[in-house]
């Protein structure tokens, strides 16, 4: 076969991957409902641009530029989750095309066709590009980054490096884990160029205009740093090994976390794609391993590198790695490594079938995507729409779930934070027949003494595998009852 078949019209099949790609992650963009980070990103977009940093470093730091970007999209369009969500549906969609071309330019055509097919069709890349975050944005970046690493250091075309340091600071500005692949890429610069006896100079000159473009949120950085220390995140796992499994088990779409949901295949499914896929990087790190082509070594180093960076800070800061989201970042480089492993394979009719039983299954799992719930604010908001009558007046619920429950209930009952019965909802209470009780499905002193004194109507659970399942009750005064 010979290395380029698609050499005459390389853009017209980057777009013929475009397109059913852009197909599937603007497809139904609205479908899932927004969750805590999303409600955030929103918040943050709001603000007038000159705030957004000030915002940001008042939480758990992100870096400015895709929030920057989702204000002027809320600016221009609103905060319908259409708009939301456009950025990242848009920078998934590009990535798939240029993940084609950057393949084909590093590798050949074969490559190229396997790694945007992987990409495409990947459920773990359509959930994070129908997010209202910066992963999608970030993961794009980074493919361009390699790219620019590649004609810069490989190819020994100079002016790549202005490119290079350009889009690795936008990355960087986008998402901090970007850090990570920054240090691989340098540790095998630094080795690639001592083994090959080669200059540093225009190197060295990059990672020095990177530190520069970074100095001016390290203070920041650290500051946050040290803040979130004193406060750890309840969601951030204790450092295992299990997570390198698991992540192998996201990026072959059977298993992973989004919100409050957990994305689940069938162990039968998880087997197979996670056999698969380990199966076919294991083949393309032996060939690296031994000597292999310097595309190919870069492309392992960026992606594994990366991954072990991260795993190993973990150790000492769990929050670095959170398997079932940060990795998606270098999710394009895993589908570039995976179609090299199975060009790798010489006998045409096992890559096939390989081939052909990753791709089914994978699609499988996306279709299953389209007909999983991330997160339940919405299904909430539209239940308790359906069950509040002329005569359910009130509404109590959680107050750091107001945002999100008022994104969607348009209602117009009187809400109340759930708090202390008798100095927050008592008094409430006694104004109306009936009332709606939303609450953490998780034990609850104002639940369970709402459940002894009042009449439940009726009572809907929604799950959160994850985290934030939620329990709705409707409720009335017992006959010949006074609230107490």
């Amino acid at each position: 076969m010979d290395k380029h078949l698609i050499t005459s019209r390389p853009f017209l099949a980057a777009f013929l991957f475009l397109i059913p790609a852009a197909a599937l992650r603007f497809l139904a963009l609205d479908q899932q409902s927004l969750w805590n980070d999303e409600l955030f990103s929103i918040i943050v977009a709001k603000l007038p641009l000159s705030q957004i940093p000030g915002q940001l470093a008042q939480s758990y730091f992100h870096p400015p530029v895709y929030f920057a970007l989702l204000h002027f999209m809320v600016e221009w369009f609103g905060t319908s989750e259409h708009s939301l969500r456009f950025l990242s549906a848009l920078s998934g969609s590009l990535t798939v095309g240029a993940l084609f071309l950057i393949t084909r330019k590093l590798f050949d055509d074969r490559t190229a066709v396997w790694a945007a097919l992987f990409c495409l069709i990947a459920p773990f890349h359509i959930a994070y590009s129908q997010e209202a975050r910066p992963y999608a944005l970030a993961g794009l970046l980074c493919v361009l980054n390699l790219f620019a690493v590649w004609q810069a250091w490989i190819r020994k075309r100079s002016m790549y490096y202005i490119l290079y340091t350009l889009v690795t600071a936008a990355a960087i500005y986008t998402h901090h884990w970007v850090i990570f692949l920054v240090a691989a890429q340098a540790v095998y610069v630094i080795v690639d160029g001592a083994i090959r006896r080669e200059s540093l100079k225009f190197v060295l000159l990059s990672y020095l205009a990177l530190g520069l473009l970074y100095l001016p949120i390290v203070g920041t950085v650290l500051h946050q740093t040290e803040k979130v220390a004193a406060s750890p995140w309840w969601w951030a796992e204790p450092a295992s090994v299990s997570h390198l499994l698991r992540t192998d088990l996201a990026f072959s779409g059977a298993y992973f976390k989004l919100a409050s949901g957990v994305f689940e295949s069938p162990l039968v499914v998880k087997i197979l794609l996670a056999t698969i896929s380990f199966s076919l990087l294991a083949l393309a790190v032996l060939v690296g391993i031994r000597r292999g082509p310097r595309p190919l070594q870069l492309v392992l180093v960026s992606l594994f590198g990366t991954v072990t960076i991260a795993f190993g800070f973990s150790f000492f800061r769990p929050e670095a790695y959170l398997w079932y989201r940060y990795p998606v970042i270098v999710f394009p480089l895993f589908c570039m490594v995976l179609s090299v492993g199975l060009n790798l394979i010489r006998r045409i009719p096992l890559r096939l079938l390989l081939a052909g039983i990753y791709v089914f299954l994978a699609a499988m799992s996306t279709f299953r995507y389209y007909h999983w719930e991330k997160a339940n604010a919405k299904s909430v908001a539209a239940f308790v729409e359906t069950v509040a009558s002329e005569r359910t007046d009130l509404v109590i619920r959680p107050s750091y779930f107001q945002e999100l429950f008022n994104y969607y209930y348009h209602g117009k009952a009187q809400q109340v934070d759930e708090g202390p019965f008798d100095s927050t909802i008592a008094p409430a209470i006694r104004t109306v027949d009936r009332f709606v009780l939303i609450t953490l499905d998780i034990p609850n002193e104002v639940r369970e003494y709402i459940d002894a004194h009042f009449e439940k109507v009726v009572e809907r659970k929604f799950p959160g595998e994850a985290h934030m399942g939620i329990v709705v009750g409707v409720y009335r005064k017992k006959i010949s009852s006074t609230v107490p």
